[in-house]
């Protein structure tokens, strides 16, 4: 039996050998993704979403739009930039991308609207209930690799708003990604092992990257029964379940809808800079002369049109009008106006693409004040 100093010495032996072959396995990964080459710009790496940056930037500026609307299915269902263009004499354009919530718009204005050469005068913002203060809602999914795309390697406002939101987990993973050089090729290696996957299913001859958007297209919120809800259940962040009944085709017409959104949705509204992106759009805005408007849609009514609210989100409400108002914003809310009633709903909270030309015509009577008249042209200014 080895004496007690030979003993050690194997030991540290060991020890050294251990931590040689742990330090060789962390560390050539490590110099191998930080000498990998670097993904052609993120804008133009082929994605499954019908989202580029780059060229959305690009149309800002060719088109130099004096109003531009943000937001997501809710904005996408009620206006058409040309409908909205005739009615109210604005050039208009929309960046709006259906599921995406606050995080994601901070990151159109910013990084897509400011980032390019356009500066329109007006800016709208369209929202529900308190999404406008939920900043950690949607971040997952098909949305993660959007935020990848629009993300900058600098986001303080970001890291404010953020901090503390996510879990210990996703803090780690996201500083081992950084460690081992790999943050910029998680969505690109993904994409590509998916384009392998799809190459060898029996279809041939088509385009790389065709299949997955005619496999988003097959299975979009478009070709859901019109008779169900959207995303607006009270469940939390899944939909609520349908409304069970016998007859499916009665089902948006047999109860009124819940007047919640969902459990976690914020219930008191908070200004402070850290709690939500709302501050820093004002910022940004005022610093490069945008006046912003927030309209407030209103969500599916009852048989009698009537959509009210819980004694929560009429507080909150109160409070975000008279901080947009005080902070020089303008703020319109379609949610009290008996007309909308259900002839004008698809399904959930979408209107009726069919009547988008008579909404453009209703919201710039409802907002026409707010906005103000067209500059010559309807158009904004180029820096």
């Amino acid at each position: 039996m080895a004496s007690g100093p030979i003993a050690l010495v194997s030991r540290r032996q060991a020890l050294a050998q251990l931590a040689a072959v742990a330090g060789v396995g962390v560390a050539v990964p490590a110099v191998i993704g930080r000498r990998l080459p670097r993904p052609s710009n993120a804008d133009d790496v082929d994605t499954e979403l019908d989202f580029n940056p780059s060229a959305e930037r690009r149309d800002l500026e060719k088109r130099n739009p004096g109003w531009v609307l943000i937001g997501n299915s809710m904005l996408n269902s009620r206006i058409h930039s040309d409908l909205l263009q005739r009615a109210s004499g604005w050039k208009c354009a929309k960046l709006a991308i259906g599921g995406t919530q606050s995080a994601i718009w901070w990151l159109l204005f910013k990084n897509v609207l400011i980032a390019s050469r356009a500066r329109p005068l007006r800016v709208s913002v369209f929202f529900r209930e308190s999404d406008l203060t939920w900043p950690d809602f949607r971040l997952s999914g098909g949305n993660a690799e959007l935020i990848s795309r629009l993300k900058r390697r600098h986001e303080p406002e970001w890291d404010r708003v953020m901090a503390g939101r996510k879990p210990v987990v996703s803090r780690s993973a996201a500083a081992a990604e950084r460690f081992f050089g790999v943050d910029d090729h998680d969505d690109w290696a993904r994409r590509r092992v998916q384009d392998a996957a799809f190459s060898l299913t029996s279809l041939e001859g088509v385009k790389r990257g065709k299949r997955r958007l005619e496999l988003n297209e097959l299975f979009a919120l478009d070709q859901l029964r019109e008779d169900l809800g959207d995303d607006g259940g009270s469940g939390g962040e899944e939909p609520a379940p349908g409304i069970a009944t016998s007859d499916a085709s009665d089902a948006s017409d047999a109860m009124p809808p819940d007047p919640g959104m969902y459990a976690q949705a914020p219930t008191v509204f908070d200004p402070s800079p850290a709690a939500s992106f709302l501050p820093h759009f004002i910022e940004l805005a005022a610093r490069h002369d945008i006046r912003l408007h927030f309209h407030r849609v209103k969500r599916r009514p009852d048989t009698e049109g009537r959509r009210p609210d819980l004694p929560v989100f009429r507080r909150y409400q109160k409070d975000l009008a008279a901080y947009l108002r005080d902070h020089g914003c303008a703020y319109s809310d379609e949610s009290g106006d008996p007309e909308l009633d259900l002839s004008w709903y698809q399904d959930g909270d979408h209107i009726d693409r069919e009547r988008r030309d008579a909404f453009a015509v209703k919201f710039w009577a409802l907002v026409r004040d707010r906005i103000g008249a067209p500059p010559p042209g309807g158009t904004g200014r180029l820096t």
